[in-house]
Formats: C-alpha cells, structure tokens, sequence
C-alpha cells in the first residue's frame, strides 16, 4: 500500500500521441516535450526528476512569449499596460522571409563522426525541404515547408547553409542554461564570425539576429537537461558581433541511427514555434490535468497549430475571424479548413462569447478540421469536425503575460480542447452531425469561477461536414428565477455502505460558496458528527456526497441526520440556501470493533497483508537515510486489536529506491515482502510469521505481481500486455494462443527458475493451493475466458475451462481452490443489471454449481474489465476490486457463496484482508493536519450461536388428597394452589396496616 506522498502517481498522455500517426511510422518528438513513464521512473531512480522539472520551468515553457503579446495587443489597437516589457526582449519574426543560422557544434570529446546525428545534408533539408522526400515525411517534411502552409503564406523560413564548429573543451564543461550554455552560444558564434556577416540573419532590421539552431553532437541526456532539444536566449544582451545583437536560440539532438529524420524534423518545427514565442500546451506533471487536451504542435510535436496560436502569431486577421456574441442573435457560421495552405474570403475561426471582447478575455474558439496539409497525420481515419477551444486569455496583474498557462494552471487554463467522450476515440476532440455542446452537456460552454455568471447559455449544434461544413451557435433564453431551491435524496439513501456515498438532485444549478458555515455538510448521530467530502456534478444539478473515515468509522444500520448548513451553496439567482436535513441509514456491514491510528507517522509507504494465521501485518518503509539498509516497522495486529510492533531492517541493494510495497503470506507461515524499485525491479524479501527478517533480497529486474507457491511464491510480470519470454518448444501448444507469459518462481533456496505458459488478453494468475495456480485468459479470437491449472513446475494439469455456456462472455474477477473444487468469481452484464455469479468445478472440470450471489446497477464496479482479489476468510469469502474510483470495492460471501454484505474501501492508498472471522482494512489519513495509518477490525463476521438459556426444572408439586390440577395442563409452581380463603384473609391484613399507617401521619 502505497504511502499518500505517492497516490498522485504520473499519468503520461505521450504513449496516446503515437495513436494519432498513420501506422505508428511517425514519432511524437518525446525529447523536446514530454518524457515517457519508463523515463520518468528512470529520473526518479537516480534522483533528477524534480531537478529536471525545476530546469523545466526556468526555460519559461509555460509562458507566452512578453513581446508576442505585446505585438498582439498592438493589432488589438494597444493596451497601455504592456509598458513595463523590456523594450530588449527580442523574438524570430512571426511573418516576412526569416533566416535561421544552422550550426552543428563539436566537442573535444563528442563528433558527429562519433554520434548517431544528421549529416549536414540532412540538417539542411530539416530546414529547407529537398532531395530526400522519402526520409522525411509529410507534412513534417522541411522546416520551411511546414510553416509555410502553417502561417498561410505570411513565414517563409529558410537557414542557407549548414555550418560546423569544434568548441575547445569537452562536452561536459558546458552544462547548465545559465551557465555553459550561454558560453557555448558566445564561444560558437565567434568562431563563426570570420565566415559570416549576421546582419544577413536580420529579416526585420531590428539590429537582433532572427534565430539560431545549434545541433550538437554526441547523445541525448533527456529531458529537463542540456543535453536535450530546447529553446533558451542569450542573456548578455551587450553581446554582439558585425553590429548585431543575438537573443533566442534552440538546442536541437535527436537519434537517427534508424533513418528516421521526420523524428528530428517534429522536434525542429515544435522548438521553432518557442522561438516564436508560443508556451508548451502539455502538463508538467504529466497527467493530462493541465494540458490543451488535444493532439497539437506544442503539445505533443503533431499536427497544425491550433486557430488560437495562429491569432495570437498574426496569421488569422481580423477580417477571417466570426465573431459571435449574444447581441448577435442566432447565427450559421461556415469555416474554411485550419490546416488550409492559403486565406480565402471565408472565415477561418470562429470566437463565440457572451459580449463583445479582446484577445485578452475569456471565450471559445471554432475551427474546422479536415485530415489535410499540417494536420493530415494527426489522427486516424477520415473523420472532419470541429475542435472548439475554451480559451481564458486574462492578462495577469502587471500585464506582462497572459493570467493561466497550460503547464502548471489546472483551472481555469490558457486553452483546452472541449471534450466529448473522455478520450475514448480518436476523434474525441471532434463535434460532429448530431453533437450538441450547451450549459446542461457534461462539457459544457460554462465559464470558469463556478458562480452564476459563469453560464454563457452559449449552444453550438446543428454540426455539419463537407463541403457544406457549418454550424449553429445560438444562447438560451432564461425564464426569471424565483430562487426556490428544492433538494431531494436518490434512491440508495437507506442503504449507504460505510463510505456513505450519497447523491443529492437539485432542482436548479448550485455553485459553491466561500461563506459556507464550518463544518461543512455532515452526518449526525447520537451528539456525533461525521463531515462529508462534496463535489457538484451533471451540469451542477448533483451533489454528491462521501466519507472519508479518517478516525470515526460510520455504524452499520444506523439512522443518520444530513446536514446541509445555510449558504453552502447559491443558485443561479444568486440566493443562498438554507439548513436543509434530511434523514438517510446505513446498511448492514461488519461493524468496526477496534479502531487504531498509527503514533509513529514517519513512515514514506506501507503495505497491508494478512499472516495466514488470522492475523495482518502492517509493514511500513520509515524514513531514513542509509545506503545499507532499508528501515520498516511491522506491526502484527491479532483478532483482539493487540499490536506488536518492532523495527526490522532489510537489506538494501546499491541505489535501489521504493516505489512500492506488496507481500504475501505463504503455505510454509512465512511472509514474503515484495518491493518494486523505481528501476523496474522487483526486491523479495523472506520474513517469519511474526515479522522478523529471514533471507533476502532476491533481485529480480522487472516488476512482479507474486502470489504464494509452495515454499515460497511465483511472480508474472506486471503490465505486460504481451508478456517476455520464449515460446515453449513442444508439440502439444494450442495454436489459438500467439503470446506467452514468463512465470518466475522464487523460493528462496535455490536460483529463481523463469518458465513461459500460454498468454492471452487480460491474462492473470491466481494461487489454487500449495502445488498449484490457475491462469485466467481471454481467447483473443472468440473474448470468452478460458482457465487452465498449472503444478509447481508450471506444466499444465487440466484441460482447458470456460465459463457456463449462458454466461459464457462474463468478465472473470477471480477464482479460489476449495474443498469441493474451483471456485470462480464472475460477472455478467446483460445490458440492463449485472450480476455477480459464482461457479464451482470439481478437479475433473465437471460444472457442480452456478448461482447468482448479487446484482448491481450498470456502471458499478463488477460491470468493469479489472482485477480482483479474492480471499478465504473463516466466513467464506470476500472479493476485493483492484479499482480504485470510488473507492475499492469487498463483497463478503458465506461458504455457499451467497451475498452477506459489502463494503467500500475509500481514502488514500487503502486495502483490506481477511483475518480470521474478522474483516482488517487500512488506510493513510490526514487527522489533525498530520498524515496517520488508520487500521480498523471489525467484529466477527459470523457471531458465535448463543445458547437459549434453559428455565429451571419445575418442581413437582405434592400429591395431596383432595387437589384439583389445572385444567389447561398448566404445572403451577410451589405454592400455586389456589386456596381462595388464605388469599382473602391477607388482604383483609394489608388494609389493615395502610388504614393504621395513614393514622399515624395524621397525628
């Protein structure tokens, strides 16, 4: 279980842009913009990432260029507060005949006989297109070329001819941006001097040299580093030579030992348009959170530049813009292709906002897009549409710079690419006939802020393609708002699991305020408060609700009072809301019978796993600086909720930093601890049932997914879509089966053996017993799942299973060994619920039993294609989601495997076990500002049958001659025979005392 520092891992978009290129023959020019997963991890592991990313945001990547906005703001007829720009700044000309000086620089140590890089006539045809058309592809053929059809005639970019230079010193002595960088471009320039007259490289007469590429040689250190292709300036602005002075230059470095120099060309064009002064449109961080969204130049080196950068760069005048505001009423708007080579008398964007604006404001560009020119390797297929931008160009307090940015801005962002369909095609960013964008759609045309008057009622719709291409933009018509708020609770609200998701439905669009009264909304109960976590979703009609747990645990089928306070939210006109409660209960679920927070918080990562002996261990990598070993603290937590704690250190491999920790118990007691290294390796380490350190490491150079096998545990390599590993050279191989998987297995004691079994789609390997493991695979052919047991020695030892025949394209989640037999896990989706079934096999593949143990709604987790865990507790069993949105998902079913309950398992990093009778789970929560382990144990999950107390023997009454038994069968107890006179004269006597008592007072 990963600590909460490492929750918000990378999520790369370089690995989609290679989608777009026809083939997969053209590359996106990862070196000039974003690095890869593998060479992030890389970064991590030696320690540069945050070094790399600091020398990142110094190079200014994230800013458009001051003087670019300042030639913008002069065609927008001057904003007067752009007088504090350094009148110095200089930037390559954005239109006329430009002349770029092309160096190749050599070192000491580093020549281009030495390196992989472009001959001089390469880099010449890079720049000014030539002879060798069938070595750079279209449209990334030439420099010139591109920009050309990309500025609509106005650049034309070109380098004359292709100098060479030996610095004096080795490679090595020119490091840093600021530093040797700065001496590189002086010592280059003057060694150049004699051949050269610069004025012959200032288009515009500004006394400035336009531009110089300097392409050096010897290999590529990476991203974020000097030796990486990328745009700086000059800084000695009292530097000049021939009477000129020198500002932007570019680095340029790419491999082409495979010929490839439509690579380096992608990179070329994209560094050129820094120098032209446009930012980077991708996130720094390397999620897509940030980033335009879409495929573009200054994002991923692909395609055109967008209609917003051809604006801001002079290319789009004012006369080939549509501007659309409310005033104008309904309007049809036609639009020549972006990616046309030259201008018509049509328009080419269209900038739609509710008033009237400048460049510098906030509004949504239209531009029509056909697979042609710049843009016709962008994506797959022949799809055309329309890309519609939603553009925040503020400008910020000084105004020197634009407000937002798309590198390190979230929301509100410099542009983004509205969005359809969450990535799930090529043509996502593409609306289309029949596609519709308005206030209500889940992309919507909303401003930023969130507020009222963020809704622009803008609609974009009657989408049409061809050679007719148009489309409609038209604002609703509001009716007056009466400012009554009515909210109701969904279905679900009386049976809330122990993460309470809640949904709450409005009857008009709710916007947060900042004069919400703490705590917020919560739950109440019993003098108690539980605050609940809050996001508005589905046009700002839906407030959904969460807990998040942090030290109270919610109580199972208990009634809880929801609290909305006053002015937590405003609606569209502009009212506050008042206190609203209303009452919702909860299910029933394993109730937390002891709940433990973590007094020592200096731990970086941990992991949660059960012992096999009906305890769970806690194994926790503590912050410490030590080259030798690595420092845990294990926490053993029986069924009682008593924990032991020691510290245990385990050896630590040269330079080995963790990314992860996983382990497993295993059939011999021991436990076997799992870390994966930002190297891609896999670090096992033996420990005994109670924790204490036994052998390891054992290094294996990729990641392993383990699971217990004999003595010691097998492993398959994580992610591998088509898994490594040589076919196995036998004649008995199902020829249906084209990929393999490596399996390794580990026990400690004698050499890892590596071993290859058939593969398939979505492959995984699940633990049977001691001496054997199933593998559950996809037929890539028919998409059913097909199981097969493997022994220890990885021979197969059953034939092949499938699913029964009317569930036969369920999606498998997971699978147990038993008494009985094979025990799988599956879901069915029937388009309309899904199901959760359970089927057992014996060992001779013989279906015995197939039932349904629960149904969830479409959408739920079972309906999706991912990995669970399954787990045998002294209840039955209890199955795990590996899915982490909403939170991970445990089904706990009896021995039968039918349904008893669920639970969500929500927080950062969390994850849960099954120990004993009792259910363990675990998370990292922030409590009182400070980042605890939280571990809860719940009661048992079958309680123990009580015995019904037995009365007492009666006592037999005494025969006497003359009594009467009861007439009803009745044994009266001792004394139970009536004896009418007895009873009358103890009356007569208690009335006797309470008349005597009463005397008494009155006297």
């Amino acid at each position: 279980m990963k600590g909460i520092r490492k929750y918000f891992g990378v999520m790369l978009m370089t690995g989609l842009c290679s989608l777009f290129l026809p083939g997969g023959n053209l590359k996106t020019a990862q070196a000039a913009s974003l690095p890869t997963e593998d060479e992030i991890t890389a970064y991590k592991a030696e320690g540069t990432w945050e070094e790399r990313q600091e020398y990142v945001k110094a190079l200014g990547y994230d800013r458009v260029s001051p003087q670019l906005i300042q030639e913008a703001v002069r065609r927008e007829s001057g904003v007067d507060a752009m007088s504090n720009v350094p009148s110095d700044w200089e930037e390559m000309p954005t239109e006329g005949n430009v002349k770029i000086l092309a160096v190749q620089v050599e070192f000491q140590d580093y020549t281009f006989e030495s390196s992989t890089i472009y001959p001089e006539d390469i880099y010449y045809q890079m720049f000014n297109g030539g002879a060798l058309p069938e070595q750079i592809q279209y449209p990334y053929d030439s420099l010139s070329s591109y920009y050309k059809r990309s500025s609509y005639g106005k650049l034309n970019l070109s380098s004359g001819q292709v100098y060479r230079c030996r610095l004096s010193k080795n490679r090595a002595e020119y490091e840093g941006y600021a530093t040797g960088e700065q001496e590189l471009v002086k010592e280059v320039l003057q060694l150049l001097d004699d051949q050269i007259d610069y004025s012959d490289y200032d288009s515009n007469g500004d006394g400035c040299v336009d531009g110089i590429s300097i392409n050096f040689a010897g290999e590529n250190s990476g991203w974020g580093s000097t030796w990486w292709s990328h745009k700086y300036r000059l800084q000695d602005q009292e530097f000049s030579l021939d009477g000129m002075n020198f500002s932007g230059y570019l680095y340029l470095m790419t491999d082409c030992s495979e010929g490839d120099y439509t690579y380096g060309t992608q990179t070329l064009i994209h560094e050129t348009g820094h120098m032209l002064g446009l930012p980077d449109y991708y996130a720094a961080q390397g999620n897509d959170s940030t980033a335009i969204a879409t495929v573009d130049m200054m994002k991923d080196n692909t395609g055109d530049h967008n209609g917003f950068s051809k604006w801001l760069l002079g290319w789009i005048p004012e006369e080939n813009i549509q501007r659309v505001t409310k005033e104008d009423g309904e309007q049809v708007i036609s639009l020549d292709p972006i990616a046309s080579e030259t201008l018509s008398n049509k328009k080419m964007i269209a900038v739609v906002a509710p008033e009237d604006t400048s460049l510098y404001s906030e509004y949504f560009v239209v531009q029509y897009d056909e697979k042609i020119n710049n843009n016709q390797s962008a994506w797959y297929g022949d799809s055309t549409g329309y890309r519609i931008y939603h553009v925040d160009a503020e400008l910020n307090y000084e105004g020197s710079n634009f407000r937002y940015d798309n590198m390190y801005s979230s929301e509100p962002r410099l542009i983004r690419a509205l969005n359809k369909n969450n990535f799930e095609t090529a043509t996502v960013w593409m609306y289309e006939t029949g596609d519709r964008l308005a206030p209500e759609t889940d992309e919507s045309t909303w401003f930023y802020g969130n507020t009222p008057a963020a809704n622009t009622g803008i609609i974009f719709d009657d989408f049409e393609t061809g050679d007719s291409a148009t489309f409609r933009v038209s604002f609703e018509q509001r009716e007056p708002d009466d400012g009554k708020l009515e909210l109701t609770l969904s279905e679900g609200s009386n049976e809330l699991d122990n993460i309470a998701y809640i949904t709450i439905n409005s009857n008009r669009k709710l916007f947060y305020t900042e004069e919400q009264s703490s705590p917020g909304i919560y739950l109440e109960a019993n003098g108690e408060q539980y605050p609940l976590s809050m996001n508005i979703q589905k046009g700002n009609k839906d407030i959904v609700l969460t807990y998040s747990g942090d030290d109270k645990i919610l109580k199972p089928n208990t009634e809880y009072t929801l609290v909305i306070p006053e002015k937590t939210f405003l609606t569209e006109g502009n009212v506050y809301n008042k206190e609203w409660r209303g009452t919702v209960k909860t299910a029933d679920f394993p109730a937390a019978e002891k709940i433990i927070v973590s007094e020592n918080n200096s731990f970086e990562r941990s992991e949660l796993i059960a012992s096999g002996d009906g305890r769970a261990m806690i194994a926790k990598h503590m912050y410490q600086e030590d080259d030798e070993n690595y420092h845990f603290v294990i926490s053993m937590i029986d069924q009682a909720g008593n924990v032991i704690d020691q510290e245990v250190k385990l050896p630590r491999p040269q330079d080995a930093y963790i990314d992860s920790i996983n382990g497993t118990a295993c059939y011999d007691g021991n436990i076997v601890l799992s870390l994966w290294t930002y190297s891609q390796h896999t670090l096992l380490y033996r420990l005994d049932k109670d924790g204490n350190y036994l052998s390891g490491p054992v290094d294996v150079p990729v990641k392993l997914q383990i699971f217990p096998s004999g003595s010691g545990v097998k492993g398959t390599e994580k992610d591998s879509g088509e898994p490594a590993g040589a076919p196995v050279e036998t004649g008995d191989v199902n020829e249906s089966w084209e990929s393999w998987m490596s399996v390794y297995t580990i026990d400690f004691e004698n050499e890892t053996a590596v071993r290859s079994v058939e593969s398939g789609f979505k492959t995984f390997m699940i633990s049977m017993d001691q001496n054997s493991y199933m593998v559950a695979k996809r037929n890539p052919s028919e998409w059913y799942y097909e199981f097969v047991i493997y022994d220890n020695n990885d021979n197969k030892i059953s034939d092949i299973l499938k699913l029964p025949e009317d569930y036969l394209y369920g999606t498998v989640l997971s699978a147990v060994k038993n008494d009985n037999g094979y025990r799988i896990f599956y879901s069915y989706d029937d388009g309309n619920k899904v199901t959760l079934r359970s089927a057992l096999y014996n060992e001779n593949g013989t279906l015995m039993d197939d039932r349904e143990c629960l149904t969830a709604l479409v959408g739920d987790n079972l309906s999706k294609d991912i990995k669970w865990q399954v787990c045998k507790g002294e209840w039955g069993y209890l199955l795990i989601s590996e899915n982490y949105e909403p939170g991970r998902t445990c089904y706990f079913l009896d021995k039968e495997a039918n349904y008893l309950s669920r639970m969500t398992l929500s927080g950062l990093m969390n994850n849960g076990v099954a120990a004993g009778n009792r259910f363990v789970y675990a998370w990292n929560a922030l409590i009182d500002s400070e980042e605890n382990m939280v571990c809860v144990i719940t009661e048992p999950l079958i309680k123990e049958p009580v015995e019904p107390s037995k009365p007492e023997e009666p006592a037999k009454p005494k025969e006497t001659s003359g009594s009467v038994k009861n007439q009803n069968n009745h044994v009266p107890r001792t004394g139970d025979e009536a004896n009418p006179g007895w009873f009358l004269l103890m009356i007569m006597l208690s009335g006797a005392m309470i008349f005597s008592c009463t005397l008494k007072r009155r006297r």
